[in-house]
């Protein structure tokens, strides 16, 4: 996602601020796919993230005139579509898999495992099989392009649970990825 992107998304969210009437389906016509996507990783069925997906937009729709700056408005849309998927996950599972996930100092600045080029669709299809806290941070950085600050803010994490999910996430999938095509890529 390009500067020009970003830029198009703050413009239309300033717009929404300011009550312009089109403005807001302009704002759900640019970000529904994305945020689609996002919220399917944490639910079963797309009917389940599409019930979801209209909860973020009728809150976004009451909140948007609260937003202070519109170059906070990805992570403001994340935090509330975090917020709904998580309580949908938790809602559907009689076991949530969101419990806090303790620091490794030690990961916090090690090397991250080198990325190769790999077929998308087995990398999505892996992706779904990792922890719902570790597809949610690979999704908002790598899809998303999400710094880890505003990962945390739209997640509600510190910023070094952030880098640990991070770490672990890429080793994981690494791994799911590598045990698929029988051996490193």
């Amino acid at each position: 996602m390009g500067e020009m992107e970003r830029g198009r998304e703050e413009l239309i969210a300033l717009r929404c601020r300011l009550g312009e009437p089109e403005a807001f389906g302009e704002l759900v016509q640019v970000m529904e796919a994305r945020l689609f996507y996002y919220v399917r990783k944490f639910v079963d069925a797309d009917e389940s993230a599409l019930e979801v997906l209209q909860e973020v937009w009728a809150a976004a729709f009451k909140r948007i005139r609260s937003l202070d700056e519109p170059d906070n408005f990805r992570p403001w849309i994340y935090r509330i579509a975090h917020n709904k998927a998580v309580s949908r996950f938790r809602q559907d599972r009689s076991e949530p898999s969101f419990a806090a996930e303790e620091l490794d100092e030690g990961t916090a600045g090690a090397a991250e495992p080198d990325w190769n080029s790999l077929d998308a669709k087995r990398v999505h299809e892996e992706l779904s099989r990792l922890s719902p806290a570790h597809r949610e941070v690979l999704v908002l950085y790598f899809m998303e392009e999400m710094s880890y600050e505003e990962i945390a803010e739209a997640t509600g994490a510190t910023l070094g649970l952030v880098k640990s999910r991070m770490f672990y996430a890429k080793k994981d999938l690494r791994a799911r990825l590598e045990d698929a095509w029988g051996g490193p890529s």
